[in-house]
């Protein structure tokens, strides 16, 4: 990721977005193919944590990968015929949801991001603390529980 401060931009770097096209249009993915298992589909989450920090549509993306992975075959082997039932299922809503990441990932739309805040929202709270007039700033709370 690449955060640029000044114009409050976040982007995923150009190396990472033809990583993530290389990923998401591979062959394997395409309807019809029972050729992966439960381990692919585990980067492909992996992958949309990492780029849900600029694109949130990834989430509801992963969310629907996560309910249907448990069914999957273990490890990186599909199926030796074609599956019935909830398997057969499971392999339908990853290609769906293939389908939607490979028009995601494909645009350049969603690989950069702005958002509005000041510059040290993008601190931590040490960091923050380290201004001048963050002393001035700060407001000190307490509470009684009962």
């Amino acid at each position: 990721m690449h955060l640029d401060p000044l114009s409050l931009r976040l982007q995923v770097t150009p190396v990472k977005r033809e990583r993530g096209r290389d990923l998401v249009f591979d062959k394997l993915w395409n309807g019809g193919s029972f050729g992966f298992g439960r381990w692919q589909v585990q980067v492909i989450c992996g992958n949309c944590v990492f780029w849900a920090t600029v694109a949130r549509v990834m989430w509801p993306l992963m969310m629907a990968l996560s309910q249907v992975i448990h069914t999957l075959p273990d490890g990186p082997v599909g199926p030796a015929g074609v599956p019935a039932g909830d398997l057969l299922a499971a392999y339908q809503e990853v290609w769906r949801v293939m389908e939607l990441l490979r028009l995601i990932v494909g645009s350049p739309h969603w690989w950069d991001a702005t958002f509005s805040g000041s510059v040290a929202s993008t601190l931590s709270l040490r960091d923050r603390l380290m201004f001048s007039d963050a002393e001035e700033a700060l407001v000190w709370v307490a509470a009684t529980l009962i």
